[in-house]
């Protein structure tokens, strides 16, 4: 830090007008703030196979390539950026380690993800206290990144749930990251109706997650040693707490067809005429073992797969 300071304070040259001037407070600050135990990793271009893909329907190989262009999947290494942000120095006091329990007239309340019951029955269930949790936050939104509209990106953003929800977002603090830009799938009209598009889309998606995960999932050891607050080096068990989307990536993540197939809630079976007046009694709740047992004849709008992509926590 000091040496940051002595290099902040030294005379920086002007491109305005050719004089010496010093950097900014505010530069400074934000140059010490971007500073974590190492450097944010570039993006890595991972070009999309469609013939390496799980289930995907081959058979409409050939037209799906006529009716879109060549995918590339940009993402970052999910075990590096875990590390990164829970490394960050400013960071450093705020980030919470242990579960709580939080309480407002004698009555237990939810404010925040290390006071849920999760995370609570998750420490227990490890048996160590000394193993820190890292909730991994995911959140994605297709948005447009041009003025007329023709030009989309699919960012997808990673955070951790030990940093408190009041800095957890703010933009100054750089908790939230871009974990990866998932393949944003342009149809030609004429293509677009095709019934198979949905199951090439989802087998796409799914790929892609896969990709993600890949770090966590193919170890042996579900522990990690992460360089943390303070520069100490934790024992950390990752585990995907959240995943925040809307309702169209909600049906990709949960391989089911739209509300216009009858069954368009990625959660349970219920029927989409029955959203506004309500059911008598509770809809089944989709689950691995049930999402397979419908895939093999479609039922309850459930997409035919072989296999489900098994995700970190599941």
């Amino acid at each position: 830090l000091v040496n940051m300071l002595r290099m902040g304070l030294t005379k920086q040259p002007s491109e305005s007008d050719g004089h010496d001037l010093p950097l900014s407070i505010k530069s400074l600050r934000r140059r010490i703030r971007n500073e974590g135990s190492h450097v944010l990793q570039p993006f890595t271009a991972t070009p999309i196979d469609l013939t390496t893909v799980a289930n995907f329907p081959l058979e409409h190989l050939a037209d799906f390539e006529k009716a879109t262009d060549p995918m590339i999947f940009l993402h970052r290494n999910i075990y590096d950026l875990t590390q990164h942000i829970f490394s960050l120095p400013h960071l450093a006091q705020h980030m919470i380690l242990s579960p709580a329990i939080a309480t407002r007239y004698n009555e237990v309340v939810y404010d925040d993800l290390h006071t849920s019951q999760w995370w609570s029955d998750l420490q227990r269930s490890v048996g160590d206290d000394d193993v820190v949790i890292l909730p991994l936050m995911l959140s994605s939104d297709a948005t447009l990144v041009s003025g007329n509209g023709k030009n989309k990106a699919w960012p997808i953003y990673m955070t951790i749930g030990n940093v408190p929800k009041g800095v957890r977002y703010k933009k100054e603090y750089g908790a939230c990251r871009v974990l990866g830009y998932l393949p944003v799938i342009n149809v030609l009209p004429e293509y677009a109706g095709k019934p198979w598009i949905s199951k090439c889309k989802m087998a796409i998606y799914h790929h892609c997650m896969k990709l993600l995960m890949a770090p966590f999932s193919g170890s042996t050891s579900q522990t990690k040693f992460f360089q943390g607050p303070f520069g100490s080096v934790y024992k950390c068990l990752p585990r995907l707490a959240t995943y925040s989307a809307d309702y169209p990536e909600q049906n990709l993540l949960a391989l089911t067809k739209s509300w216009t197939n009858g069954y368009g809630c990625p959660r349970c079976t219920v029927e989409s005429s029955e959203y506004r007046k309500g059911v008598n009694g509770v809809a089944v709740r989709r689950s691995n073992s049930n999402m397979i047992q419908f895939a093999s004849t479609e039922d309850f709008g459930t997409m035919i797969f072989t296999s489900l992509v098994a995700y970190i926590g599941t």
